[in-house]
């Protein structure tokens, strides 16, 4: 009778403490979802972020160095000073600051949101998990649950 007994509180126990850890109800696995797919669109957010970054610094660099290489001049008239260039060096020069300031500004904006919501949803699904989640894969593929 005391061998049984014993039994039966072991199995009770290991389901006690085996049970919770192995699954997760379906509200935890909605949010679970959620996460890594907030994750997943944060990374891609980010990734566009740096892109962007990447192809605003040398428009807005180049820009600079072609209206510094121009030749400008200053011309009077009825209307006051204006400074003007015939070299179209110049006139690239305006159009890719033109360009390069919107790029990069927007793409450091992205990248810095994108990098901040990542961490915040990765810490999130930590702290929802008994195991700490690796990022590097969810942002290859998330994983069907």
């Amino acid at each position: 009778m005391k061998n049984s007994f014993y039994k039966i509180v072991a199995v009770i126990l290991v389901c006690l403490f085996t049970l919770p850890v192995q699954q997760l109800s379906a509200q935890d696995k909605q949010s679970k979802e959620y996460y890594e797919s907030q994750i997943y669109k944060y990374t891609k957010k980010k990734k566009k972020g740096a892109v962007k970054l990447a192809i605003g610094i040398p428009c807005l660099v180049g820009g600079v160095a072609c209206i510094a290489a121009s030749d400008w001049y200053t011309q009077s008239g009825y209307g006051g000073v204006s400074v003007t260039t015939n070299d179209p060096q110049g006139g690239v020069g305006i159009l890719l600051m033109f360009t390069g300031i919107p790029l990069t500004i927007i793409g450091a904006v992205q990248r810095s949101k994108g990098t901040r919501k990542v961490n915040e949803f990765t810490q999130k699904l930590n702290n929802m998990s008994i195991y700490p989640v690796k990022t590097k894969r969810l942002h290859r593929n998330l994983p069907k649950l």
